[in-house]
């Protein structure tokens, strides 16, 4: 799509990707041959300045390949010119002399659109600082906050026969929830992630105090919160991922650590605040560390998925499970995702399963089976629902290889024999 803009006057430039409605699945895009034109005609390639700061939602913002350091391409055509980026992106120049247009080319790359999903993206192009709205491909979106309009969104719920959804709470009482927990009480525990990706997102920190964790309430017994508790909150714990509470004993996931927070006195506020593993992968990734569950055996049931890596103790020694193998990602024997089984102070570890690719929060029934869903490769729009079978490698990628799971498996007998 060919885009010529007059930017007379104009001192900065910001070249922005938004989502076009239907998530941030594949969305790679690209600026191809952009151009700052001088009023006598002349060019300047854009490609040619250094910006000031660039973001991209996933990867990285590169000139002259795509986001994942690939050819910049639409179908068959490589352009040899531009910069590659994936939505949300923001890209900001301070424009070293006065231009009077913009020309450039905006197209989804090929790493996108070759992918199973649908990206769809908007390109924008301004002159003075965006708002938050630029980053929304509905501008109404980022404004359509608080219990009222939350209350109407229900109206989108498509409802099995039998059951009935209802509101329970909303911004500004509770703000991006991860992960929910519900204690003896009744009360509802969530993780926050205002701060989720914070820092390589074009909208940066939105908190600097930190994500919270809080407690929701509803005293009067209405169905809806009406009080909310800060048990904790801190940059440490920002997008937290998983959430077990546990009587007065809080456990908190978040890549790099796993938290045990302490609630002393009973007041709903953490007291004390310990480290139970450390060294986790993913930090800031919704890859990396997720949720404790409590099993009817009395044990502890979490996992991670294939940004996590490896488990260390407090003191940044390796863990080692309960056949003295290292635990780590690294293909001896383990890759990739893991599901994995302690006692409550965190000794005895088994590493149940692994090779997955990004595993959440596990459900263990009155059997002690264990169950998780697992989420496909990007593009896909497949999750498998799986029944975690001990010891059993779910196959993200090849055993022996370490080759990623599209790839071809046949016929390789010579060549790992």
């Amino acid at each position: 799509m060919p885009v010529d803009v007059d930017i007379t006057g104009a001192k900065k430039l910001w070249l922005v990707v938004t989502d076009g409605g239907n998530g941030y699945s594949c969305d790679w895009a690209d600026w191809l041959e952009p151009k700052l034109i001088r009023a006598n005609g002349s060019s300047v390639n854009l490609t040619s300045i250094k910006w000031k700061s660039a973001t991209a939602g996933w990867g990285t913002v590169n000139l002259n390949k795509n986001v994942a350091g690939d050819p910049l391409r639409q179908v068959k055509r490589v352009y040899p010119n531009g910069i590659g980026t994936h939505a949300p992106s923001v890209i900001e120049y301070e424009l070293p002399e006065a231009f009077s247009r913009f020309i450039t080319k905006a197209a989804l790359d090929a790493g996108g659109t070759e992918q199973n999903g649908e990206p769809q993206v908007e390109f924008k192009i301004y002159t003075e600082q965006p708002g938050a709205d630029a980053l929304y491909s509905n501008p109404g979106v980022g404004r359509q906050v608080g219990f009222d309009a939350a209350k109407e969104s229900l109206k989108n719920f498509e409802v099995a026969d039998g059951l009935e959804v209802s509101l329970f709470a909303a911004e500004p009482m509770v703000r991006n929830p991860t992960d929910m927990e519900i204690d003896e009480r009744g009360r509802i525990w969530i993780c926050e992630g205002a701060n989720y990706r914070s820092t390589f997102q074009p909208w940066g920190t939105l908190d600097p105090k930190g994500d919270r964790i809080v407690i929701l309430e509803d005293t009067n017994a209405d169905g809806v919160a009406d009080k909310e508790t800060t048990f904790y909150q801190g940059p440490e714990i920002n997008s937290a991922l998983g959430i077990c509470v546990l009587g007065d004993k809080v456990i908190v996931s978040r890549s790099p650590d796993v938290f045990l927070f302490t609630d002393t006195d009973g007041d709903g506020k953490a007291d004390k605040k310990e480290v139970m593993f450390t060294g986790i992968s993913g930090m800031d990734h919704d890859h990396g560390m997720h949720a404790f569950v409590f099993g009817p055996d009395g044990k502890l049931y979490f996992n991670f998925g294939n940004a996590g890596v490896q488990l260390k103790r407090a003191d940044g020694s390796p863990v080692l499970d309960v056949e003295e193998r290292e635990v780590s990602a690294k293909g001896k024997p383990f890759r990739n995702g893991m599901v994995f089984r302690c006692n409550l102070d965190g000794s005895e570890v088994e590493v149940l399963a692994h090779n997955f690719r990004n595993n959440y929060e596990m459900a263990v029934d009155s059997f002690g089976t264990v169950w998780q869903s697992d989420y496909a490769d990007d593009g896909y729009r497949g999750v498998r629902i799986i029944y975690v079978m001990e010891h059993g490698a779910f196959g993200y990628s090849d055993e022996l290889t370490g080759a990623a799971w599209p790839e071809q498996r046949t016929n390789i007998v010579e060549e790992t024999a």
